[in-house]
């Protein structure tokens, strides 16, 4: 059987975390301790960070429900989606 090469992936999300104000430097504490994630600007209740997917511990999508399981935490949005790689990997040679 033909072994198919490994490829890099790379799998970053930018989120939108809406919080209520006078909670967002604890949820910006909180943010800060999960792996993956990187905040880059913080105003008025709301958050605009990135998720990298090859530093989270969890799958992304883990990530972004435990996000919204924080106290404080309202909502959150995609911004932002970008994947490359792993896709030969997805398909076998029968």
């Amino acid at each position: 059987m033909n072994q198919i090469p490994t490829e890099d992936k790379f799998n970053i999300v930018g989120v939108v975390v809406n919080t209520r104000p006078d909670v967002q430097t604890a949820v910006k504490s909180m943010l800060n301790s999960v792996a993956g994630i990187e905040i880059h600007a913080a105003e008025n209740g709301r958050l605009a960070i990135t998720i990298d997917d090859s530093e989270c511990d969890t799958p992304l999508v883990d990530t972004i429900t435990q996000i919204n399981s924080l106290s404080g935490v309202l909502s959150t949005s995609i911004a932002y989606h970008h994947f490359e790689g792993g896709i030969a990997n997805q398909e076998t040679q029968l």
